[in-house]
């Protein structure tokens, strides 16, 4: 069943495609209804042959097959007034109508989708086939050997397609016309009755190549069909060996050739060009957008450059250069400035710590004043003499208690009457060294508080 609109459309793709079966569209006497059956009516088989003579070929071939008559029929347009007829054997329709798809009685086994198929001068999109029955799609596959000859035969309809006018081939030739095509499918359907009248005749031969060529599973299935039987009766014996019963493509294929068939068909049903055309669009506006972007930040660069270059023009000219000058003796005079002022400071400090350290002298060279002492000399040295005399006579009357031997020691006049009383003496110098060592401690004291005074105060 070919389900679609418009309704021209629909039936120009049906009448195309029985055409391609020899001798079938002119014959179509019985298609109207089921019950008819006049071509198979008073029919007899073919006795003579003659070659050159193309309707002679036909009859003796038992052309046209009997499908649409006895059992079957054909409708291009089949309105909904007459869904009981689908009740028969076979049909081939044609509708617009959803019902014909969902209705149960009689489910078609072979759906075609032309609704995605969109005819025009320039080419004939893919149709969509559904069908009912997988055993059935498994058995109409096709085989390498088909797959061959089907590729063959739309390169020659691509290579040679006439977009101005799709009715002619380029360069008005036959390869690639109506008559070329129709040409084809015959030889193809010759050599499939042929080699089904074979094995009709010779079930035991099984190892003949066009039987896989063909497909063995559908080469049976066609064999019990009622048109093959219809046409069986018909045909003469010595048709098989008039006729070759030889695939169109049998001994051309390969495993290669076929994986490659298979790839190719592949990746034409994907509908790339179709299902990518919205992506291609997206990246085309992605890559204007990046690239407008990208000459935006290469302008910038190229202006922030340029600016800089011309700053370092500026900064290197002659003006630009006396300016600096400028600034630099500007600054050294600065810097003259301050050291001198430094220098003024440090002199300050150095004439101030001079003028200490003569009071700090002054302080240490004063001496103590007693009654008592009269023989203390005015200079700082003379006390450190006395404890270093005073220290000499201890250790000597140290020395002479222990049982020690006293040093000798020379004296002299003033010595010698003073020896004595010299323990007395001894005791004075000691007075003495403690009070000169306090009067010391007291004056270095002073003179540190002085000393932080005057660090405070510079």
């Amino acid at each position: 069943m070919f389900y679609g609109y418009p309704v021209e459309h629909l039936c120009t793709l049906q009448y195309s495609l029985i055409s391609l079966v020899p001798a079938l569209l002119p014959h179509l006497q019985d298609a109207a209804s089921p019950g008819l059956d006049t071509l198979s009516s008073g029919r007899s088989k073919a006795d003579s042959l003659r070659m050159s003579d193309r309707q002679s070929l036909l009859t003796y071939m038992g052309l046209p097959l009997p499908l649409f008559s006895g059992g079957a029929f054909f409708q291009p347009y089949c309105p909904l007034q007459q869904i009981d007829t689908l009740k028969c054997d076979s049909w081939l329709i044609g509708t617009t109508n959803q019902v014909f798809k969902h209705q149960r009685a009689s489910q078609p086994d072979v759906i075609v989708d032309v609704r995605c198929c969109h005819c025009s001068q320039v080419q004939l999109d893919k149709m969509q086939l559904s069908f009912h029955d997988p055993a059935l799609q498994s058995l109409v596959s096709l085989t390498p050997a088909d797959r061959k000859w089907m590729d063959e035969v739309i390169g020659v309809v691509q290579t040679t397609w006439n977009s101005a006018d799709p009715a002619q081939p380029t360069l008005m030739q036959y390869k690639g016309s109506d008559d070329y095509l129709r040409a084809r499918f015959e030889e193809y359907v010759f050599g499939l009755l042929s080699l089904a009248k074979h094995r009709e005749l010779h079930p035991t031969m099984n190892e003949l190549p066009s039987i896989s060529s063909f497909g063995r599973d559908f080469l049976d299935a066609f064999r019990r069909t009622r048109a093959f039987q219809t046409w069986h009766q018909f045909t003469d014996e010595s048709l098989c060996e008039l006729i070759s019963y030889q695939h169109p493509c049998t001994g051309k294929t390969t495993t290669l050739s076929d994986v490659t068939i298979r790839l190719q068909a592949g990746i034409s049903d994907l509908n790339l060009e179709e299902n990518l055309a919205p992506t291609r669009e997206r990246l085309g506006a992605a890559w204007q957008a990046g690239s407008a972007g990208l000459s935006r930040v290469a302008m910038n660069w190229r202006q922030d450059l340029g600016r800089m270059t011309a700053s370092y023009t500026r900064n290197t000219s002659p003006n630009a250069t006396d300016a600096t000058a400028s600034k630099g003796s500007d600054t050294l005079s600065a810097l003259q400035a301050t050291g001198a002022q430094g220098a003024a400071a440090l002199s300050q400090l150095g004439s101030y710590l001079s003028s200490r350290q003569r009071a700090w002298y002054g302080a240490f060279s004063k001496t103590p004043k007693r009654g008592d002492t009269a023989e203390s000399s005015p200079t700082s040295s003379r006390p450190s003499e006395e404890m270093i005399d005073a220290k000499k006579a201890n250790a000597s009357v140290f020395g002479a208690e222990g049982g020690k031997a006293a040093p000798t020691h020379r004296a002299s006049a003033s010595d010698t009457s003073a020896a004595p009383a010299a323990t007395r003496p001894n005791e004075k110098e000691k007075d003495n060294h403690t009070t000169s060592s306090n009067e010391n401690d007291s004056a270095s004291k002073e003179t540190s508080t002085e000393s932080t005074k005057a660090s405070h105060q510079a």
